[in-house]
């Protein structure tokens, strides 16, 4: 066993090289333990094995391969190593690697060359020795600087473009607190000859601004190099070969930040910037009065502007001042961060003659002079016209055109009585004929599948169109009984029809048939007496034919053609007990029921408006309240709500109750309102006036997103008997396309899309409209409509008070209980409250 190292001398922050070889005659060698070394990390690299026979005796050798990193600059020591074979203990000799003082290699850091015009760079590392592939530098265009001012940071990787191979480097950038960063993109990439050698150079640049004064730290930024895959393959073992993972660091730099001097100016605005630009310009110098002039200013300074907000610029009293808009902008400039602030004011002169605009000044600090500077730009004046727009100290009655104040926000006015008041209150899901028209393009759907079926096996079934047509045979055969040819010839034709019929429906041979067999056929279809009049007309024709003497019955042709008829479709009529006939008799059953259901809802609407008129009502009701008589006006609007569900009806008592300063009870009318008219601005605007006034604020979760609040309020602007209807189309449509495309046998990629749309606008909408109706119909929503009620613990009087609500908060009903109502508010705010304290949005839940 031995161990080795490729070099005994090192310094810090290098990598060697550590082999240990076990050689015996056993192919399972044991693998040796490397323990913990102090100052160095540990990679483990590959693993070899060799197999060698000499004179019939077979040895083995296996060699594994660790990198050492030197992170001390005291020296190493790696101890002897020992393993166990067959009861033997082989070990090596302990190796000490020298440790030399000072820098790392290059291999390991950077440079010091400067490789940017413009900065003079400062580098912390030696220059790059040959035979070098791959090092790192971190420099700074600047060692000493002002709190504010901009420091540029360059990273740096090199690497030699022969050697990278499949190198992916994994850069750690470096930390540097108590500085503002940004980023400098976009990375550079290019190559330089440096010392004889080519190097591709990947540059990384970022803007850094001191926060406060002192010596501030920039850690050191590393790059660490995987492992080479092939190393132990191709038995890469020089230097320049990298073998193993290997992490490139720069060394940590250090800034000197010196406080800005004290005292600043009062007007300092806070820039600190070698170069600042400042621009400032008006749109034209003549203007009428009262008209606008824009006026643009730009600032830019080489550093950031973020705390800037606002230019600072005074405006004369004769001059009307309004913000336009403006916005800050960054972009990289020589491999600096240069910021500029463009601002957009409106002007507007009051008074005509020659107009004084001021200067714009800045104060800033130049860290280049060591001193606060100031920079200005005039603006220079504008010559002010008469014009028609008003003049100082003019009042809006007296101005033609001037700014509307709102003095006060009131309820909007009562809704006027319509003529086709909602006299129901369920919701149409509820109704059967919205079932019906649900469901009954599914229902066609079903039957005409049924129906393509039944003519694509009557196409394959030659028998089953026998059968089918036998009767229609039949009848050609007897139609041309009678003509002209004699009576022998009408009376084979006859006996033709027959046969032929019974042959069609048997599915045997017309030729071949025989008396018992249409006996036999009859019996099957339960006809047989019908089955011997037929053998009996049959006989009579052959007698006919033949000129029998021996016959009995009508010889006239046209009557044995009648009867043969009239036998021949008492046997169809017996056997076809189809389908088709149970459709024809249940579909006139099923649109009856259907027409029963909707005579019997129009007659409950009738039966409900038949004892008092709604529409008097509302009138009525509408002069009370606009005559300010609201009990009045309240009396005349529930009536008109006992006979009808209406949204107008909903809105107008909302807004005579809160005439009374009864919230609650305008809340709730003003929900029941909104259910039935959700893009009714009217009731939304008076719903929110309501609950402005209201003691207690309404509870809401955390905010949506604006794309989700958009869908949202999408969803809401239809009500629930809306999204219904819009179901039932879309079931429709999806129905006619499938329907289409069955009809003409086959789906083309159009009719496939659109059937796609459809099936997944029926998909959506469904889940729209189920989700509404869990919100009407089995969520119970209350609104307290008392001006004060306490919430406790439990469905008693004795149970501790946890919070109180006051009159217009909207709660959630979740149990009732011997006239306890248990409410909610979201979370933890829940309890039990007296039942009549609350009023039920939802119509039902009320008891009335």
């Amino acid at each position: 066993m031995t161990a080795q190292v490729d070099r005994d001398v090192a310094s810090r922050g290098d990598q060697v090289l550590l082999t240990i070889t076990v050689t015996g005659d056993d192919r399972n060698l044991p693998t040796p333990d490397l323990p913990e070394i102090p100052g160095v990390v540990v990679s483990r690299g590959g693993t070899s094995q060799n197999f060698q026979m000499i004179n019939g005796a077979v040895s083995t050798s296996v060699t594994w391969t660790y990198y050492l990193h030197i992170v001390t600059d005291d020296d190493v020591t790696i101890p002897a190593l020992q393993v166990s074979i067959d009861g033997r203990q082989l070990g090596s000799e302990a190796v000490t690697i020298h440790v030399q003082g000072g820098a790392s290699r290059p291999g390991a850091s950077g440079d010091s060359s400067d490789h940017s015009a413009g900065d003079a760079v400062r580098g912390q590392t030696a220059e790059p020795g040959p035979g070098d592939d791959h090092f790192v530098s971190l420099s700074l265009d600047r060692e000493m600087a002002y709190v504010g001012e901009q420091v540029v940071l360059v990273f740096r990787y090199y690497a030699n473009p022969y050697a990278r191979g499949l190198d992916r480097p994994q850069y750690t950038p470096p930390r540097a607190e108590g500085f503002w960063r940004e980023d400098l993109p976009p990375n550079r990439n290019y190559q330089e000859n440096i010392g004889g050698q080519q190097y591709e150079i990947t540059e990384i640049r970022y803007a850094l601004f001191p926060t406060r004064p002192g010596v501030l730290t920039i850690e050191p930024a590393a790059v660490t190099l995987p492992t080479y895959p092939f190393a132990d393959f191709f038995s890469l073992r020089r230097r320049s070969q990298r073998a193993g993972p290997v992490r490139l660091s720069t060394e940590a730099l250090e800034v000197r930040v010196q406080d800005l001097p004290r005292p600043s100016p009062a007007d300092f605005s806070g820039i600190v910037s070698r170069q600042v630009d400042l621009s400032a310009n008006i749109d034209r110098d003549t203007v009428p009065r009262g008209e606008p002039v824009s006026l643009s200013l730009s600032l830019g300074a080489d550093g950031l502007l973020k705390s800037v907000s606002d230019l600072p610029w005074k405006a004369p009293a004769n001059l009307q001042v309004h913000e336009a808009g403006g916005g800050l902008e960054t972009k990289k400039d020589h491999g600096r961060l240069f910021s500029r602030l463009n601002q957009e004011k409106v002007l507007i002169p009051l008074e005509e003659g020659e107009l004084e605009i001021p200067p714009v000044t800045i104060v800033y600090f130049d860290p280049a002079t060591a001193r606060y500077a100031e920079i200005s730009r005039s603006v220079g004046s504008l010559t002010v016209v008469q014009g028609d727009r008003p003049v100082a100290g003019d009042t809006p009655a007296q101005s033609m055109r001037a700014e509307i104040e709102r003095l006060a926000s009131d309820l909007r006015f009562a809704h006027p009585a319509s003529r086709n008041l909602r006299t129901r209150s369920e919701p149409l899901a509820s109704r059967p004929i919205w079932w019906a028209s649900l469901l009954a393009p599914l229902g066609l759907l079903g039957m005409m599948r049924w129906h393509l079926s039944r003519e694509a096996s009557r196409l394959r079934d030659p028998l089953g169109t026998r059968r089918r047509s036998a009767l229609r045979r039949a009848k050609s055969l007897l139609h041309e009984a009678g003509r002209p040819g004699g009576e022998a010839v009408d009376g084979a034709r006859v006996i033709k029809a027959v046969q032929g019929y019974v042959a069609d429906k048997t599915g045997r041979s017309a030729a071949s048939m025989q008396m018992a067999q249409i006996v036999a056929y009859a019996a099957a279809v339960d006809r047989i007496e019908t089955g011997e009049k037929l053998t009996a007309l049959v006989r009579r024709c052959e007698a006919v034919r033949y000129g029998s003497a021996d016959t009995t019955g009508p010889l006239d042709v046209g009557e044995m053609v009648q009867e043969a008829l009239s036998l021949l479709q008492d046997l169809e009529a017996a056997d076809a007990k189809t389908p088709t006939a149970v459709l024809r008799c249940v579909l006139p059953w099923m649109l009856a029921v259907a027409m029963i259901q909707g005579s019997a809802a129009v007659a409950q609407d009738v039966s409900l408006a038949g004892g008092e008129d709604p529409v008097r009502l509302m009138a009525e009701g509408v002069r009370a309240y606009t005559d300010g008589e609201t009990e009045e006006a309240i009396a005349r609007f529930q009536a008109a709500a006992a006979v009808t569900h209406d949204a107008d009806v909903c809105y107008n008592l909302g807004n005579a109750h809160a005439r009374r300063g009864e919230l609650g009870h305008a809340v709730v009318h003003y929900l029941r309102a909104l259910r039935m008219k959700p893009r009714d601005s009217d009731i939304r605007a008076n719903l929110a006036w309501v609950r402005s006034h209201t003691r207690d604020i309404e509870l809401e979760g955390a905010p949506l997103p604006p794309v989700l609040k958009q869908m949202r309020a999408g969803l809401v602007a239809l009500s629930l008997d809306e999204w219904c209807l819009a179901l039932v189309a879309s079931v429709w449509l999806a129905c006619l396309v499938v329907a289409w495309s069955w009809w003409r046998t086959g789906w083309t990629v159009a009719m496939r899309r659109l059937g796609l749309s459809a099936g997944v606008l029926s998909l959506s909408i469904l889940s729209v409209a189920s989700w509404l109706w869990y919100e009407e119909r089995l969520l119970d929503v209350a609104v307290v409509v008392v001006p004060e009620v306490s919430v406790q613990s439990g469905p008693e009087t004795t149970f501790p008070v946890v919070f109180q609500v006051h009159d217009g908060l909207t709660l959630q009903v979740r149990a009732l209980r011997e006239g306890w109502s248990q409410v909610t508010l979201g979370g933890e705010w829940n309890g039990w409250v007296p039942s009549a304290t609350l009023a039920h949005v939802r119509v039902e839940a009320e008891g009335d």
